[in-house]
């Protein structure tokens, strides 16, 4: 099974979750941005690298805001499942921007990235990386990409549409071109799903469209619907 959860930012204990701990051999957890668990180095965070290396479960994580992108890009790029990634060892991966993966017969597509909303506290090459905001050569790539493929299963991204980050906080948000971007790939591309991490939320949002946070979502079985969804509802 196929499972995702929100940003970590480097808590350990996020994977002392039950939901995280009962998670198989041939299960995958996708983590929507703000790993964090490549920020400083440091024999503390070499331990908990290892720990989550040595998962029997495969750990693959999106790019976020909250990330040293320095240091991820100093790691090697392998192939995975179609796609691209960067390849930390044991069952360790993040899934690079604008890729296509084919993991358990579903198609999904992967953007990682996004603006931080708090630069004005943040110092470029400690905190806070340029590298954070998809360029727009990276944009261009991932549209020509899901475009010649016309629709996937799942969409997984850090940031949100900016459709989407207006019904959360108004008009008045900032858009960026990623924002922007996703607007565009929301009105063109078919999806079954799509979830995003970013804005520390555990809510759907629309028919199809659902903000992750500490939840741990199993992606890949359908939802109940209509009569029977009544008859499961409390189980």
């Amino acid at each position: 099974m196929i499972y995702v959860t929100g940003d970590m930012h480097g808590e350990i204990e996020r994977f002392s979750q039950r939901a995280i701990k009962k998670l198989k051999a041939e299960d995958t957890l996708i983590i929507l941005g703000d790993f964090g668990f490549l920020w400083s180095g440091g024999e503390e965070e070499e331990k908990n690298l290892e720990f989550i290396r040595n998962r029997k479960f495969s750990v693959l994580f999106l790019d976020g805001t909250h990330e040293n992108h320095a240091m991820l890009e100093r790691y090697p790029v392998a192939d995975y499942c179609g796609g691209k990634v960067r390849d930390f060892g044991g069952n360790l991966k993040m899934l690079m921007r604008g890729e296509i993966y084919e993991i358990e017969d579903k198609s999904i597509f992967a953007l990682g990235g996004g603006q931080s909303a708090d630069l004005e506290f943040r110092t470029e090459g400690e905190s806070w990386w340029p590298q954070e905001l998809p360029s727009m050569e990276e944009l261009d790539a991932a549209r020509e990409k899901i475009k010649a493929r016309g629709s996937v299963d799942f969409i997984l991204t850090h940031d949100a549409p900016q459709k989407i980050r207006i019904s959360l906080f108004g008009r008045d948000i900032e858009e960026h071109r990623l924002s922007k971007f996703l607007d565009e790939i929301m009105m063109t591309v078919k999806y079954d799903k799509w979830y995003f991490g970013c804005y520390h939320l555990d809510r759907k949002l629309t028919r199809a469209q659902y903000g992750v946070y500490q939840k741990v979502l199993e992606i890949t079985t359908p939802e109940k619907k209509g009569f029977f969804a009544k008859l499961f509802k409390r189980k």
